[in-house]
């Protein structure tokens, strides 16, 4: 009996491994967890309500208060406390001023902007040497702001993580606290007109959606990301000068009036660029890039109706590992110039890209690519041994010419079609997507989005004139945008495509038949067209019961064995 005692307490104790942790390693441990589960740690034993208690990191969400603590009948009589007072009352009862608040988080949409109590709760978290400081004032209050308490960040001491949402701002309000944070975004706050700062410790700028800025100048040695998106699109160009922030590797701009002379001035002293992303710049026309460490580019033109090719210049970006264009008139010449070159590249977008017609890529080093929306192209030849990635989107069933792709690729690539229609199918269309699946049966995956089942369902006339057009192929996913029809209409057509399938996977999103259905199946003679299936299992189902008595039934005729592998 004492041995069996002994064993069981050293069973408990190898099992519960958290109770003896100090309580600064439990408080890590919560910091990965989202405020519900952190919560819930509170339950397990009384070491961690105790941790939970005296854990450093008040994360306030209005929609979250109002979900769970509140009814979900009418908030007016709810005798619960409002937000805000719950808010304060949590912090004076579980934040002495002798602690050190590791995280302050507020989300919240106020009646008033100018309610007291939000500026209370600043000035309570900072006077607990607050870490990081989050406050999003959320809700239709248009050119409304609050104000930091004029005191607030005067005292912080330990202040690395300052982020503001729909603040009033002066300069003089962040002075203090500047030579502390290393993290500062601004979004949807009113700002001085001249927004210059100077900090040592400064890393991360974002400043997005901010009015009435005219001039950005940043002195910051150490910074490595900065992000702009200004208010709306300007009417005056913001000047922005980054020249003395050489250790920048991450830069975003978008939708501003920066010029081609600013990109080449500006890239070309950040030697230590990484990442470079410009979005809807409606005055660039012709730059060119020099940044030889650059990792990563990413172009969205200004407007799909770009008159002129946009020409940019990528030649000297040797290192170049992720490129992106989109919306751009970028022709066949400059896609085999460019992407050729960069030997070292891995993921390619080109999205949205009106004036690509006949494209040949040929590059040993790319492993994604996506080729989405290009409504011109003609013919796209892919040489990529080490492709394990391909996307494709296209309107194939509409045309009389559609798009001939030819992808050289390893059998290890997982490759997605997005096939769109907005006509009556027709013969021609089931001939058009026939011809584009013969060129992806060698794939390891082939997923097909389509809006209908009835695009996948080749008649019977058509089916006598064609071989099965993805015989090699042994995984497939179907995704349905819109509407299943029949869904044993839907597998018999799937089989017919592909008869020699290992697994199937077809979900439908859209109400009022939602449905998931994954079948695995065996065959009794592989690479035999007749009585190849001998036995399908049912990996997992949701949906309609009659839907899946109705696969059931179609297997069974087929003499093919039906196994569930789970309860439904």
């Amino acid at each position: 009996m004492e041995m069996e005692e002994s064993r069981k307490e050293l069973t408990m104790a190898a099992s519960d491994r958290f109770s003896g942790l100090p309580e600064h390693i439990v408080h890590h441990i919560m910091s990965f967890l989202p405020t519900t589960s952190a919560t819930r740690v509170s339950a397990l034993s009384k070491n961690f309500n105790s941790a939970w208690l005296s854990y450093p990191v008040f994360d306030f969400d209005q929609a979250l208060y109002e979900k769970v603590i509140r009814p979900s009948g009418d908030r007016t009589s709810c005798k619960k406390p409002d937000f805000l007072d719950f808010v304060l009352d949590s912090l004076k009862k579980h934040c002495p001023s002798n602690i050190y608040m590791q995280r302050f988080s507020l989300r919240v949409w106020p009646l008033e902007i100018s309610d007291n109590r939000i500026q209370n709760s600043i000035r309570l978290a900072v006077d607990r040497n607050v870490n990081e400081l989050v406050v999003e004032i959320q809700g239709s209050l248009q050119n409304n702001y609050c104000r930091l308490p004029q005191t607030a960040l005067q005292n912080a001491k330990s202040l690395r993580v300052l982020k503001l949402s729909r603040f009033s701002l002066e300069l003089e309000d962040l002075i203090p606290c500047l030579n502390l944070v290393e993290d500062l975004s601004l979004e949807n706050c009113s700002v001085s007109t001249n927004f210059m700062l100077s900090s040592d410790k400064l890393k991360d700028l974002k400043i997005r959606f901010c009015i009435g800025l005219q001039k950005i100048e940043i002195d910051a040695l150490n910074l490595q990301s900065f992000s702009y998106i200004p208010y709306t699109e300007e009417q005056h160009p913001c000047e922005i000068n980054l020249s003395h922030c050489k250790n920048l590797k991450r830069l975003t701009i978008e939708k501003s009036n920066i010029t081609d002379d600013w990109v080449e001035d500006h890239v070309s002293k950040l030697v230590l660029l990484r990442n470079l992303k410009l979005r809807a710049c409606r005055n660039l026309q012709k730059f060119e890039i020099v940044a030889l460490n650059l990792q990563s580019f990413s172009y969205t033109a200004y407007d799909h109706k770009e008159q002129h090719p946009c020409e940019i210049n990528l030649s000297y970006c040797k290192n170049l590992k992720s490129l992106a264009i989109e919306k751009s008139n970028i022709t066949d010449d400059w896609v085999k110039d460019h992407v050729s070159k960069f030997v070292l590249l891995r993921n390619l977008k080109l999205i949205a890209c009106k004036n690509l017609q006949k494209i040949k890529i040929s590059n040993r080093q790319l492993g994604s690519f996506e080729l989405l929306g290009c409504e011109k192209l003609l013919k796209a030849k892919i040489g990529a041994p080490n492709l394990i990635s391909f996307d494709y989107s296209g309107n194939i069933l509409d045309t009389t010419s559609p798009p001939k792709i030819i992808l050289l690729c390893s059998t290890l690539a997982h490759v997605k079609l997005s096939l769109t229609t907005t006509r009556k199918l027709t013969t021609c269309s089931f001939l058009n997507l026939s011809s584009l699946l013969t060129r992806f049966g060698h794939c390891k995956t082939l997923s097909l989005s389509l809006q209908s089942d009835q695009e996948l369902i080749f008649p019977e006339k058509v089916r006598e004139c064609l071989i099965n057009p993805l015989l090699d192929l042994r995984h497939m996913k179907v995704e349905l945008l819109w509407s299943l029809s029949s869904l044993t209409g839907l597998v018999d057509g799937l089989l017919w495509l592909a008869p020699n399938l290992k697994t199937m996977f077809i979900s439908v999103k859209a109400a009022p038949k939602p449905l998931m259905l994954d079948l695995q199946f065996h065959k009794r003679r592989p690479r035999r067209e007749n009585q190849m299936i001998k036995k399908v299992t049912l990996v997992k189902y949701e949906g309609h019961d009659d839907d899946k008595k109705s696969l059931q039934n179609f297997f069974h005729e087929k003499a093919i064995t039906v196994e569930a592998k789970f309860d439904h």
